[in-house]
């Protein structure tokens, strides 16, 4: 049998794109979604939570930069940002 902690399926979507719910939803059929302190709190736009990982939404708002200044997923130089990061070699897998 597959050990799904060894695994991962891996979500990725914008805010308010419908990845929570996609998340859960695989995690309900049976996927490890992680540790429940290695995910997303619940609050009041999510009061089931987010079932984000949250090492890989940390990565996200280091790579997509000003999010707590108020950026976002959908700013017109978000593409920009993010080619100049892929740029940067530690951010690459070698």
């Amino acid at each position: 049998m597959v050990n799904a902690k060894n695994h991962p399926i891996i979500v990725l979507g914008v805010e308010r794109g419908g990845p929570s719910v996609v998340a859960e939803v695989v995690h309900r059929w049976g996927a490890y979604a992680g540790a429940p302190e290695t995910l997303h709190e619940a609050d009041a736009h999510a009061p089931r939570g987010y079932w984000e990982f949250l090492p890989l939404w940390d990565l996200s708002v280091e790579l997509g930069g000003d999010f707590a200044t108020g950026a976002t997923w959908w700013d017109r130089d978000f593409q920009q940002r993010m080619k100049a990061k892929a740029a940067d070699l530690m951010y690459r897998l070698n």
